[in-house]
């Protein structure tokens, strides 16, 4: 966007292009931002079933009755494992200030698919 305004924009402003351009750009913008969303969808679905699968294949009830009556303040194996999924997939992303916001969204909708599993 920056890019547009600082080196497009001065050249075009006043022109007969300038409308042409600005929509064409507005219509790119907003391509490039369903495709994004999109990915970024395709990539948390992907997670998600990720997810269940492990918990249905390798989570056991024995895991949720300790042999002892200590309490054990451990993760389990499969806490570590879902626990490493979101944290790679968090680091994977390099936002400029705005698309923090949208990452904390996507956050936010982790959570809530969490707590509706």
């Amino acid at each position: 966007m920056k890019q547009y305004e600082d080196s497009v924009l001065p050249l075009i402003k006043g022109s007969v292009v300038e409308q042409a351009v600005s929509k064409k750009w507005s219509t790119s913008l907003r391509s490039l931002e369903q495709k994004i969303n999109m990915g970024l969808e395709r990539q948390l679905n992907a997670i998600v079933g990720y997810v269940r699968f492990v918990l249905s294949s390798e989570q056991k009830k024995a895991d949720f009755r300790p042999d002892s009556q200590q309490i054990n303040l451990g993760a389990s194996a499969v806490c570590f494992l879902v626990d490493s999924c979101i944290f790679e997939f968090e680091f994977e992303f390099y936002f400029i200030q705005p698309g923090h916001s949208g990452m904390l969204h996507d956050f936010s909708f982790f959570l809530f698919l969490f707590l509706s599993f």
